[in-house]
């Protein structure tokens, strides 16, 4: 099953081959957060992913005001 929308991208962007840049794994992590509700409605695919996304140096500092704002 597909937690959030932002899964169905993700996985999208890797069947064709595309990179994703920062600011899309910026996006895409940020959907994945809101539309899980903040992880109560994640599966392990979810984290998978969004531990994928994470790894992007910068994100950590700009997910992390995220979560500080909510």
């Amino acid at each position: 099953p597909i937690s959030a929308t932002a899964e169905i991208v993700y996985f999208l962007y890797k069947e064709i081959g595309e990179k994703i840049d920062e600011e899309i794994g910026n996006l895409l992590a940020s959907a994945i957060i809101s539309d899980t509700a903040r992880f109560k409605r994640a599966d392990k695919w979810t984290f998978s992913i969004f531990s994928e996304l994470f790894s992007y140096s910068s994100l950590y500092f700009k997910i992390s005001s995220l979560f500080k704002k909510l």
